[in-house]
């Protein structure tokens, strides 16, 4: 029996929630320690770190990753939360069968925000660098 688009949706919506809320946990405290790294974040920065998080196969390489860029890493938790209000409204089957193929852990977290920041380069180039 398919699956309706409101489960889908729901179903997504927990998985983008569970996902920011696991990458909060896992680097808040990290960034915390190096809070050297403050300024607006960039859309640019953000997009960079999400490429990156996107290819993690394992939660664990996540704070390495932090380490290693903790401005981009501050700026993509940045607009991950700017996102997470429209989420619910903007959910789709072809991402929910990408994010069950994929199977990595922030996977779902990082697609919408690089579509985000995708669309907002789009749409705002004066943003970016």
């Amino acid at each position: 029996m398919k699956e309706s688009s409101n489960e889908n949706n729901e179903e997504y919506l927990q998985a983008f929630l569970l996902e920011r809320e696991q990458f909060h946990g896992l680097c808040d405290p990290i960034l915390f320690a190096n809070s050297g790294t403050r300024g607006a974040p960039r859309p640019s920065q953000a997009l960079a770190f999400a490429k990156e998080l996107i290819l993690c196969l394992e939660v664990r390489q996540a704070p390495d990753l932090v380490l290693r860029d903790p401005q981009g890493a501050r700026a993509f938790t940045c607009f991950a939360d700017q996102v997470s209000g429209a989420v619910s409204t903007a959910l789709g089957d072809e991402l929910l069968a990408k994010y069950r193929a994929k199977g990595t852990p922030f996977f779902v977290l990082t697609a919408v925000v690089i579509d985000f920041l995708e669309m907002n380069r789009r749409d705002r180039p004066e943003e970016w660098d």
